[in-house]
């Protein structure tokens, strides 16, 4: 798990190009700096070489695709560090703010896993419910879906797990066993579970689990943060804090997870336990709607 201390954006240039590019170091913001302005020097000297050579052209559009924001296997997440709680033990966590504001709860060794495939009931839905009409067709996929969700739990030893329903499918935490993110057996049971693959892919590469501890500020009325982290200058930063208070106020008025109770066998273990607290105690507000 690997969430750099210090970023860093630079602006390079030579006669003819122009990068702009982010660095970072868990050493100093200089460091940090320096660190972006060799990841500028190396494409700008790649598109120099561009016309005389396709496999410079090949690596310069790596790199730049790379330097976005995107779930790669390259480079570290680029997310503000929130709160980090270490004690030296599997119930080491680090909070972290994504790219579109909303807060992240990150394990090393605890897992969640995100089966995101449901989509959500339909306003008919609701409306059929309250008036004791047919379901929805997507409630009963919900429904479905849980019920497969339940019985891979329950067949599988030693998993004793707490499964929370989100606005899109549904969130596990395994409460009985801790799993190292890189590893076979994890890949497994997420896959088991059919978990999302981009979802799959993150946890190995940043070599940790994630859970979304807040709403998405879309489902909420606003919308994406004015500015990319690392805000550096006042008027990013102002821009920032005016929406991060817009954000946390309509936030307010909804959940992100709904539990549905535990299943399977196997004992509770302190560090799940620990992180079971700091989760539950973000994500569920009764008798709010999922966001």
């Amino acid at each position: 798990m690997h969430f750099p201390k210090y970023w860093a954006r630079v602006t390079v240039s030579d006669r003819d190009d122009r990068i702009v590019m982010v660095g970072w170091s868990d050493v100093s913001k200089a460091d940090a700096e320096a660190h972006a302005r060799t990841r500028a020097g190396r494409i700008l000297g790649w598109i120099a070489a561009l016309g005389n050579c396709d496999k410079a052209e090949d690596e310069a559009a790596r790199d730049l695709e790379a330097a976005r924001y995107l779930y790669g296997e390259k480079n570290p997440l680029r997310e503000e560090i929130i709160e980090e709680r270490d004690d030296g033990t599997p119930a080491h966590v680090v909070v972290t703010r994504n790219r579109y504001g909303a807060l992240v709860l990150n394990t090393q060794n605890v897992m969640f896993i995100d089966v995101d495939d449901v989509k959500g009931p339909s306003r008919t839905g609701f409306l059929n419910l309250i008036f004791g009409k047919k379901k929805d067709e997507s409630l009963l996929r919900q429904e479905a879906q849980k019920r497969v969700i339940v019985e891979t739990i329950e067949k599988t030893e030693n998993l004793k797990s707490v499964l929370y329903r989100t606005r899109a499918g549904f969130r596990i935490l395994v409460l009985s066993r801790l799993f190292d993110p890189e590893s076979a057996e994890a890949l497994a049971v997420l896959q088991a579970f059919g978990s999302d693959p981009l979802y799959v892919k993150l946890t190995r590469s940043q070599k940790c689990f994630r859970a979304r501890l807040s709403p998405k500020p879309w489902r909420c009325g606003i919308g994406r943060p004015p500015a990319e982290y690392p805000r550096e200058s006042a008027d990013t930063q102002r821009e920032f804090a005016g929406w991060l208070a817009e954000y946390r106020e309509n936030a307010g008025d909804y959940a992100v997870c709904e539990s549905l109770g535990e299943y399977g066998s196997g004992s509770v273990l302190p560090a799940a336990s620990a992180v079971r607290a700091r989760h539950d105690a973000a994500v569920l507000s009764p008798g709010r709607a999922l966001a």
